[in-house]
């Protein structure tokens, strides 16, 4: 038998799966092999109809520490969530879904982060993207202190969501819960909600490793993502932002999300919209981080597809203050540099 937790744990680990047996074992393990072993691991089980349940019998069988409860019919990978927030009984809840997989250290890092900073909400961390044979592909180190966190989540999906380690209730003590009317996406828009009531931050250090595969949404359902997030966004700049700014930022999200195509006026409104947002969250001396993050942004919007002449003349033209920090941080993606260091 694995290690009981008596009382209650420091950390809910929640899992929601659905026809998942050939990746879960992978993932409850990583659980398992956590530093941190005062954990509680919840794992709801949206109906699946193939190996699944006998898997996670035999787990919970094993190990006290498992608790499986499984939904009468597939109600969706959100309200499953919301059914595991429901049964948690630890103040800080860990997500991983079941085809990721976390790293030894994981929870006792984000643990020890969240007790270090009791206003914050929302840790997330960097990450190692691997195949569907669980193969390296390569490492994101994404290192969000609070303010960079808050304008980055304003905008787009600031850490992946399988690195979420976030508190079961709100200062108010309500409780912390997925929008079931969002199908995609819902991760994001718990994200930005989280943002707009307390600080949220991510560690730098690759504490999860993300699978991409076929079955992904955002490789099956991209569109629909796009959708979604795009909708989150809008209304989170339009809520932080004066109207001048936020229509300049919308303009961008509309490029980035896929909705417009990129030309040399949106890429110059779209400048024009990340300068002045800068100022007015960091004032004139913006940390240099902030800019690295938004000249990424920018360019991940307007030259991910081809390169653009057009284009590339706009932003030399309008942009200048952005090509240094694009130089920085086109090298650190790249591994020339070393990552910046995470929050404290």
């Amino acid at each position: 038998m694995g290690q009981q937790t008596v009382g209650t744990p420091q950390v809910t680990v929640l899992m929601a799966v659905y026809n998942g047996a050939r990746y879960l074992p992978e993932a409850i393990d990583s659980v398992l092999a956590q530093t941190l072993r005062d954990f509680e691991l919840i794992i709801v089980d949206d109906a699946s109809d193939d190996h699944t349940p006998t898997i996670l019998a035999a787990y919970a069988s094993r190990d006290e520490r498992v608790r499986v409860v499984r939904n009468d019919s597939n109600i969706g990978a959100y309200p499953s969530a919301n059914r595991g927030l429901g049964l948690a009984r630890a103040p800080l809840v860990a997500r991983l879904d079941a085809d990721d997989t976390s790293e030894p250290g994981r929870l006792a890092a984000q643990v020890a982060f969240l007790e270090r900073h009791p206003s914050c909400l929302l840790v997330g961390s960097g990450y190692r993207s691997i195949d569907a044979a669980g193969r390296l592909r390569f490492v994101r180190h994404n290192p969000l202190g609070f303010e960079l966190a808050a304008f980055v989540a304003r905008l787009r999906m600031p850490m992946v969501h399988p690195s979420f380690c976030f508190r079961r209730t709100m200062a108010d003590g309500s409780p912390v819960l997925y929008d079931t009317e969002r199908p995609i996406a819902g991760d994001y828009a718990l994200a930005a909600r989280l943002s707009r009531h307390g600080p949220i931050a991510s560690l730098s250090e690759p504490l999860v490793r993300y699978r991409m595969h076929a079955a992904n949404i955002s490789s099956t359902r991209r569109d629909r993502q796009n959708h979604f997030a795009h909708a989150v966004a809008t209304a989170a700049v339009g809520q932080h932002y004066p109207p001048g700014i936020a229509a300049d930022l919308i303009e961008w999200l509309a490029v980035s999300y896929g909705l417009s195509p990129p030309t040399p006026q949106r890429l110059h409104n779209s400048l024009r919209g990340f300068d002045a947002a800068i100022d007015h969250d960091f004032g004139t001396r913006a940390p240099l981080a902030v800019r690295e993050r938004a000249a990424g942004m920018m360019t991940e919007a307007y030259f991910s597809q081809e390169l653009s002449l057009a284009l590339l003349a706009a932003l030399v033209r309008h942009g200048a203050r952005h090509v240094f920090p694009l130089a920085l941080r086109s090298a650190r993606v790249k591994g020339w540099l070393g990552p910046l260091k995470g929050p404290a």
